[in-house]
């Protein structure tokens, strides 16, 4: 078997947990999400002893459907790695089918949730956060759509005789005045050491 096709045509019943999960097993789907399946899948002992590894994971092109080897799912469960823990919490109306042999791991799921597995949940919580303040501020502070010239980023103090009332001079940017950078040169900068 090497291919997510042949394990679902397989008529040796290799498939002992399959799931709907994603949007559509927590609520959150739209009318045009796609459905995303996670499953675990056993492999024969005879294909341990050939000099070719049995897969450990199949997967379609767009990754919306992925099942595990039951090794593979083990080892991610140990390291309490949060997709692989939730397979184990999935809601009954979500579960596509259980076999005996996963029965037999769910009734001792406890012995995943450890310490780890708090660290891992709370560590992509908080990604989550930050990469939604980061969206928040995109959304917020919409950036142009051209992409900046250096004249941008090129701020002077226009030297002028002005009254006193005008001080103190403020910076303007060099792209609102008739100044093009192409034709200017620095040749020495103040209290900026190693410029």
């Amino acid at each position: 078997m090497h291919s997510l096709q042949e394990l679902l045509t397989s008529q040796r019943g290799l498939i002992i947990f399959e799931s709907v999960v994603g949007s559509q097993a927590y609520g959150t789907a739209l009318p045009e999400s796609d459905q995303d399946i996670k499953g675990i899948f056993a492999v024969l002992a005879q294909k341990y002893l050939q000099l070719e590894s049995p897969p450990s994971q199949l997967s379609d092109e767009k990754g919306d459907t992925v099942f595990y080897s039951l090794r593979r799912f083990l080892e991610l469960a140990a390291t309490a790695n949060p997709n692989i823990i939730e397979l184990l919490f999935m809601p009954a109306d979500c579960v596509r089918f259980k076999s005996l042999c996963f029965e037999f791991i769910e009734e001792r799921r406890d012995m995943f949730l450890t310490k780890a597995v708090y660290d891992s949940h709370i560590g992509y919580a908080h990604a989550q956060i930050k990469k939604a303040r980061g969206q928040n501020k995109w959304v917020n502070n919409p950036q142009p759509e051209e992409r900046p010239l250096i004249d941008d980023f090129c701020w002077f103090v226009p030297h002028e005789n002005n009254s006193k009332d005008e001080f103190p001079l403020r910076p303007k940017p060099l792209s609102t005045l008739p100044v093009l950078l192409s034709e200017c040169h620095a040749a020495a900068l103040e209290h900026c050491p190693s410029m």
